[in-house]
């Protein structure tokens, strides 16, 4: 029993393959080949009145068959004729007049019913206005003809009770509770219970941030006009541009959204004025070890800056002592310590070469001890920084005048130049000649 029934389900499968697939037959009804059928393609494109075409075609022997593309002949997109309305249809009533199908290729016309618009929903308006407890109602409008939909939002908030001028009304301080007060409401009628307002402490603005170059407020005024101010006692002062100290110089400013950058006749940090600028930094000779009197480490600064006064009140010889100083140059041909950037070595080796001298009697030692603008790392330019002065005496002021250099020349003798305009070196004599100091620094 099972294994006919098994038999008449192969029998069943098989029938229903055979009519899936179609062969192909010669003029006798042999089969040649199974219709290999491509996808349909529109061969007759539908109209308002008629059905469409769509055709397959067999790739093994070009047999084709066709089938109706199913859609609704009777479909005209029929169009209201500009000119030839009898009756204007509105949002919710038809009109009446000459009607033309809108389709490519059709040119069917009818006088008839044209449809109604519809209302368009594009506006709101306030239909229940806002009460002291109930926020309003806003309903939707037709923007055509005006009509209110089912369609509701909430508008203005509620108001809220008003006493008008209520008895016993106290208003809240930034140091004492208020007292709203009793009466009847201005709105409702409905007889008010008086409430407590909480105190409004102090509304401070924020602290104003000094930047390089402009304060941050040092004291805030109460915005609830209580005349109450908050004061701060630093922290708010121009802070100045930042291009470093020995060891930590920058071309441009190194605080946080500035790029200031120095120019020739600037004033420096230290009040003096900018009279070189290196955009590849200077190599800052340093001198000594750490803890040695005189020490500092070598640096890179991009600006040098003269002082704004002399460091001596009067011309002023150049040692206490004509012997040759070690470490500087040794004749007059000899550039080791006229480069820039040697300077401030050239003032340490001075110094410590010479440790009975005084500043009355000592140009390195007298720029050295200069001070102005809190900055103590003042010293005697070297020959060439000196010479950058003079190309620059215009900004730093100086129009006449001889001035030291911290280059020896020999044992007797150390570089000076005239700052008038000639520029000329005197090859001076260290305690003979009296020439003026005008101290550098360099960041």
């Amino acid at each position: 029993m099972k294994k006919q029934v098994k038999i008449w389900r192969i029998i069943a499968i098989t029938a229903i393959i055979g009519l899936a697939v179609v062969s192909c037959t010669d003029p006798n009804g042999n089969a040649t080949h199974t219709h290999d059928w491509s996808g349909w393609t529109e061969t007759i494109a539908a109209t308002c009145l008629a059905k469409g075409v769509e055709t397959r075609t067999c790739s093994g022997c070009g047999e084709t068959e066709t089938q109706d593309i199913d859609i609704d002949p009777d479909n005209h997109n029929l169009q209201a004729v500009d000119g030839e309305v009898e009756i204007e249809p509105t949002c919710t009533e038809t009109g009446l007049g000459n009607m033309v199908c809108a389709r490519e290729g059709c040119d069917y016309t009818e006088n008839g019913v044209i449809p109604a618009l519809g209302h368009l929903f594009t506006e709101w308006q306030e239909t229940t206005p806002a009460t002291c407890l109930d926020a309003a109602i806003n309903t939707e409008k037709c923007s055509v003809c005006g009509t209110f939909g089912e369609e509701t939002d909430v508008g203005h908030h509620a108001l809220g009770h008003s006493a008008g001028e209520a008895s016993g009304a106290i208003e809240a301080t930034c140091f004492d509770d208020g007292f709203t007060g009793t009466g009847t409401c201005i709105r409702c009628s409905i007889e008010l219970t008086g409430e407590v307002i909480p105190q409004l402490n102090h509304h401070y603005h924020d602290w104003t941030v000094p930047t390089c170059t402009t304060a941050g407020n040092s004291q805030r005024e109460c915005s609830n006009d209580c005349g109450t101010i908050s004061t701060r006692t630093e922290g708010f002062a121009a802070l100045g541009h930042d291009h470093g100290t020995s060891g930590t110089g920058s071309l441009i400013c190194k605080r946080e959204n500035c790029d200031h950058q120095y120019a020739i006749g600037d004033t420096g940090p230290a009040g003096g004025i900018i009279f070189y600028v290196a955009p590849s930094g200077i190599t800052i000779q340093g001198y000594g070890s750490s803890g040695d009197n005189g020490y500092f480490a070598t640096y890179i600064a991009y600006y040098l800056e003269a002082a704004p006064a002399n460091a001596s009140g009067s011309a002023m010889r150049w040692a206490s002592a004509t012997s040759l100083l070690p470490n500087l140059s040794q004749n007059s041909s000899d550039t080791t310590d006229w480069a820039i950037g040697r300077g401030r070595m050239n003032t340490a080796i001075i110094i410590a070469a010479r440790t009975f001298d005084t500043v009355a009697n000592n140009a390195a030692k007298a720029a050295a001890a200069y001070s102005n603008g809190g900055k103590d790392d003042w010293f005697l330019p070297s020959r060439e920084e000196l010479n950058q002065m003079t190309i620059q005496r215009s900004h730093v002021g100086i129009t006449s005048g001889r001035f030291w250099s911290s280059s020896q020349g020999s044992g007797l003798y150390a570089w000076g130049q005239f700052l008038n305009g000639s520029g000329v070196w005197d090859n001076c004599h260290k305690i003979s000649d009296n020439n003026n100091v005008r101290a550098i620094r360099a960041f």
